[in-house]
């Protein structure tokens, strides 16, 4: 299908059965309501599904392929349910929540949604699964289950305010992107489990002016080659986190080691410490945040 008409007033739709599949921006603008994919459409192209600010539900039959389909189902503001055929080999879905088939990984989460209700089984956000989901806003909590936000897990949720990891979550790792261009965060509460941190985390979150490292051991900051990185928080002036903030604060544990390891220790961040005393567990500013416009 190369393009559903935009000014069609019908609020639900079927593939045909002759059509296998989508093409780039095929369904974009629309004013469909209801998106029913049949079993014979495998491919899908760029944002093939695309900024229809009426679209509710999307129907996926068993043919659709799973790689890159988060990206390419993007920008609907309204999308409430996303619903896999039972038939599918390598997906399927629960309470409109697409998964990969063991229920691991979510896949793509509805746009529409203000907030994270996922399975309890689910241990991995894969790549762009929950990306742009304007209607995560305030403070969010990530579900302790989730062990690894992977490549662009919640890349540019510009209205979150905060982020924060409860101390009894399990997260691991934070891929590269994955919480890039949080506009809005002011801070971050990361947990002990944390251990890898990848290229551009934490990249373009202009205000995060205060960051809270639970871990004892300093997170390792890496590069797609598993090599050191000091770009986590990113790479270049105009992406370091907190460069708009007035107060810019790193917390870590009183007896946390590897913080001024030489990926740490880079023109984000200033080489002395400072006495702040901070309520709950972190007990001193470790670092500040140095660079200033």
């Amino acid at each position: 299908m190369v393009k559903y008409p935009e000014g069609k007033n019908d609020n639900e739709y079927t593939t045909d059965e002759s059509i296998i599949g989508l093409g780039p921006w095929s369904v974009k603008n629309t004013k469909l309501r209801i998106l029913n994919i049949g079993d014979n459409v495998v491919s899908h192209n760029d944002r093939s599904i695309s900024d229809n600010q009426y679209l509710n539900t999307i129907n996926f039959g068993s043919g659709i392929i799973p790689n890159k389909l988060a990206i390419n189902i993007s920008g609907n503001s309204v999308l409430m349910d996303i619903n896999v055929s039972d038939n599918h080999i390598s997906l399927c879905s629960e309470d409109g929540v697409v998964y990969d088939i063991s229920k691991n990984t979510v896949w793509k989460y509805p746009e529409g949604r203000g907030d994270i209700d996922i399975s309890s089984s689910a241990t991995r956000i894969g790549p762009y699964a929950m990306a742009q989901c304007m209607q995560f806003k305030d403070e969010v909590i990530i579900p302790d289950n989730i062990e690894v936000i992977d490549t662009n897990g919640l890349y540019a949720c510009q209205n979150i305010t905060g982020i924060v990891f409860n101390s009894t979550s399990k997260l691991n790792t934070l891929g590269a992107r994955s919480l890039q261009l949080l506009s809005r965060a002011k801070y971050g509460v990361f947990p002990a489990s944390l251990k890898y941190m990848y290229d551009s985390a934490l990249g373009s979150c202009w205000v995060m002016g205060s960051i809270t490292f639970n871990s004892v051991e300093a997170p390792k900051l890496m590069d797609a080659n598993n090599n050191k990185n000091s770009a986590v928080f990113g790479g270049e002036l105009s992406q370091w986190t907190g460069r708009d903030a007035t107060t810019r604060v790193v917390f870590v544990p009183t007896n946390a080691t590897g913080y001024d390891d030489e990926s740490w220790n880079n023109s984000i961040f200033s080489p002395e410490r400072v006495s702040v005393s901070d309520s709950g567990d972190i007990k001193e500013c470790y670092y500040t945040l140095s660079k200033t416009l």
